[in-house]
């Protein structure tokens, strides 16, 4: 008795009509629009690991959606903050620098003002106490 191999089969079901035109529409929106977005699990991921002390965990997390050019820009800004001062606890101080110049664009005064205010210590932490001292003043003064 013949059997048809597995593969003929498959390939009989994508010949059917619109199957193959679904399957083909499935794969360009991937490619466009990547998967399922996985910002809020970071986020949540991040947050515990911070609330919990594992820092390094906190800022991979975080760092994850602060570079995620197609998350919300205010999540982005949370992110780049939360990944700053997880990297300041683990004396990762360029990468702060880098998270807390993000985080300082941000809309929400709070949030750049406390980025700001981060991005100064760490200035100091780098031993550049004149830029550290400018960074606090230029803040307040906005």
């Amino acid at each position: 008795m013949f059997r048809e191999p597995a593969i003929t089969k498959g390939m009989a079901i994508m010949g059917r009509p619109g199957v193959m035109r679904s399957m083909l529409l499935c794969g360009f929106m991937l490619l466009m629009f990547g998967c399922a977005t996985s910002q809020p699990i970071n986020m949540e991921r991040s947050q515990a690991a911070y609330a919990s002390g594992d820092y390094l965990t906190a800022y991979r997390e975080a760092a994850i959606v602060a570079d995620d050019v197609r998350a919300p820009s205010a999540q982005r800004y949370e992110a780049a903050y939360l990944a700053g001062v997880a990297a300041y606890n683990i004396d990762k101080f360029h990468e702060a620098q880098r998270y807390f110049e993000q985080a300082r664009r941000s809309a929400d005064p709070g949030l750049a003002g406390d980025a700001a205010a981060m991005l100064g210590l760490v200035h100091a932490r780098l031993g550049r106490h004149a830029l550290a001292a400018r960074t606090l003043l230029e803040d307040e003064h906005k």
